[in-house]
């Protein structure tokens, strides 16, 4: 997956480039934002102002006062305003969850603000309105410089002439002076971010790579979609012809496993595929003979899966007469099962009859004793009172 960090700088040498700049990332400019559908929001879409005006020009102008800086002063190819554009790759913001993108936006105002002062931050604007998320960052490049004094020192000085005191100008070079400075911009950019799993490119020196501007780009692209989408309708076309055949030959063919007429038989000498063989119905659903050879050949990449699932299916009725023999004995068994519990309780039954009728005699038994002894006893009785 590309995850690369994505940072370029734009230079500024009049403030007519820097409020079209502003406008541009403010979108209140009149055109060049087709581009900015606001079709994929991926932080909540549109933009919004991190930091700063959306007017930069104004806000320019109340930052140079404030350092002490005269417009007028100033060179005609003088560095006015600088602008970063941070973003990383389409591939990790589709992959990031929302606590990560966040943390993108954070370190990467963070990151910008302290290269260029916080203070010098002329407008920081989050775009989401475009097909990936990106900040856009004005600034002040505003340089603390120690000067010399004015006019030429005198023939008769014999010392060396102090400076005067340190005082603000514009100037670009401690940014993005040189190629190795803008070399250090990327590595550190990325180095501020490795922990979200974003890592810096591959160095423009090794690729070869040129930049280009987003308009150019999205010209390109456009231009490749395009091309790209004729190829892919024809493919697409192709590739759903191609589809619908092999799908009416595969439900051919299982229908045809189903109704017998396609059968797993490895051993037969007449067989349309390994493990496959064809017999014929008055009223089947296999092609005639002549569209054989093209039926064969859409279904020859879905063999295995066709023998499979034919031999399923020969299986299937000799695992049925299987299964309805086992109910069968199965009922059988419950059958001889309820007879013998009639026969056990039947026979509890009677044993219960023979219980009851033996405690019955043996009940009568004991009465007649117990009468016989009473008898005995009033005889006795009378004997004695005599």
């Amino acid at each position: 997956m590309k995850n690369f960090a994505v940072l370029r700088v734009a230079k500024f040498a009049s403030l007519q480039g820097l409020a079209g700049a502003a406008a541009h990332n403010a979108r209140t400019a009149s055109a060049g934002l087709d581009h900015a559908d606001n079709q994929a929001p991926k932080m909540g879409g549109g933009l919004r102002l991190v930091a700063g005006s959306e007017d930069a020009v104004a806000a320019w102008h109340e930052r140079t006062e404030a350092l002490g800086i005269r417009p007028d002063s100033l060179r005609r190819d003088a560095v006015r305003a600088v602008e970063l554009v941070m973003s990383a790759s389409p591939e990790w913001f589709a992959a990031a969850n929302t606590n990560e993108r966040e943390a993108w936006a954070a370190r990467s105002f963070a990151w910008a603000a302290k290269k260029v002062g916080p203070e010098n931050v002329l407008q920081a604007v989050l775009h989401d309105d475009e097909a990936t998320p990106h900040l856009h960052i004005l600034a002040v490049p505003a340089t603390l410089k120690t000067r010399g004094r004015a006019g030429r020192p005198s023939k008769r000085a014999r010392q060396e002439r102090a400076p005067s005191g340190p005082s603000w100008g514009l100037s670009a070079a401690d940014l993005v002076g040189s190629r190795e400075k803008l070399t250090e911009l990327q590595t550190d950019y990325a180095a501020q971010l490795s922990d979200l799993g974003i890592r810096r490119g591959v160095p423009r020196r090794t690729t070869g790579a040129r930049h280009q501007s987003a308009h150019a780009y999205r010209a390109a692209a456009q231009a490749e979609a395009e091309l790209a989408g004729e190829q892919g309708r024809a493919e697409a076309a192709l590739i759903v012809s191609t589809a619908a055949a092999t799908a009416a030959a595969l439900t051919t063919a299982y229908n045809a496993i189903q109704g017998s007429e396609l059968v797993y038989r490895p051993a037969s000498a007449e067989r349309l595929q390994d493990g496959l063989s064809a017999h014929r119905k008055p009223n089947g659903v296999l092609p005639p003979p002549e569209a054989w050879s093209g039926f064969t050949a859409r279904l020859r990449p879905y063999t295995a899966g066709l023998v499979a699932f034919a031999r399923r299916w020969a299986g299937l009725e000799a695992r049925e007469a299987a299964v309805s023999k086992r109910e069968t004995a199965a009922e059988v068994r419950e059958k001889k099962l309820e007879e013998a519990e009639a026969d056990i309780l039947f026979e509890i039954a009677t044993a219960q009859r023979i219980v009851k009728r033996q405690e019955s005699k043996e009940a009568r038994a004991d009465e007649a004793t117990l009468l016989t002894i009473k008898e005995k006893r009033q005889q006795r009785y009378e004997q004695r009172t005599r």
